[in-house]
């Protein structure tokens, strides 16, 4: 079971009423629970990946390890739909990335917003932190989005 701890509370502990968010938290995409301000708004990135060029690094949404029923699935079965998942958090981005976007009003990601992009886009690469990052083309981002993950919608 997931425990909140001095600086850091999972959605799940909030999800099921165990604890309320300080005035001076908000949520924290890339680790998926609330945080302080401060800690926020460093923009750390724990991959040791950096991205050069028009390249932004993505942690993909996680792919649920077992099914509704609760059956475990194959690693391979996993890593098929981990390569094609299709949204996730932007870590970093490289300072020339979105340079093509001119004019008001054009949204632009930035670091700790949700994105949807292009299936199978960029390649998979392992940060010191163990987790798989993607790191793609700026092109590939199809639009920022505006709600949480849910797991459900990975559902096999």
């Amino acid at each position: 079971m997931l425990k909140a701890t001095a600086d850091f509370i999972p959605i799940q502990c909030i999800q099921d009423g165990v604890n309320t968010i300080p005035e001076d938290w908000a949520f924290d995409p890339l680790r998926n629970g609330y945080a302080p301000n401060e800690v926020i708004e460093e923009g750390y990135n724990p991959s040791g990946i950096t991205p050069t060029e028009y390249k932004i690094l993505v942690l993909p949404d996680d792919i649920p390890e077992k099914t509704a029923g609760g059956i475990l699935v194959p690693f391979y079965a996993r890593d098929q739909r981990q390569g094609a998942c299709q949204t996730g958090v932007v870590i970093d981005i490289a300072d020339e990335a979105f340079s093509f976007i001119e004019g008001e009003g054009v949204r632009r990601p930035v670091i700790g917003e949700r994105v949807a992009y292009t299936k199978y886009a960029g390649m998979l690469l392992r940060g010191k932190d163990a987790k798989h990052y993607k790191l793609m083309n700026d092109k590939d981002v199809a639009a920022v989005l505006d709600f949480p993950f849910d797991p459900k919608d990975y559902q096999f």
